[in-house]
C-alpha cells in the first residue's frame, strides 16, 4: 500500500515568515531546520528527499521520530489548517 503524504499549503504571509527564520542568524537551529522541512513539504518535495536535503538525525533514541520530515509535515499541517479555520 503506497503511503500519500499530507500536502501543506501556505499562504504568502506563512511562507514569508519561514523564510525569513531561515535566512535569519539569529533564529535557533532547530527552528531553521523544522522552517525548512515545513518550506519544502509545502513545495511538494518527497519526505525521504527531504531528510537527504535537510540532514538526517544523529544516533536514534525513543524520543526522537524516526521519519522528521514525516513527522513535521504531519504537525505543520495541523497547525496551518487550524490557523485558517480548517
Amino acid at each position: 500500500m503506497a503511503f500519500k503524504a499530507t500536502e501543506i499549503r501556505l499562504d504568502p504571509e506563512t511562507r514569508s515568515q519561514l523564510e525569513g527564520w531561515v535566512r535569519a542568524s539569529t533564529t535557533e537551529q532547530r527552528y531553521v531546520r523544522r522552517a525548512r522541512i515545513v518550506l519544502l513539504v509545502s513545495d511538494g518535495m518527497a519526505s525521504r528527499a527531504i531528510a537527504r536535503e535537510v540532514g538526517g538525525l544523529g544516533p536514534r533514541d525513543a524520543s526522537q521520530p524516526s521519519d522528521p520530515p514525516r513527522a513535521w509535515r504531519r504537525s505543520a499541517a495541523s497547525r496551518v489548517h487550524s490557523s485558517h479555520g480548517r
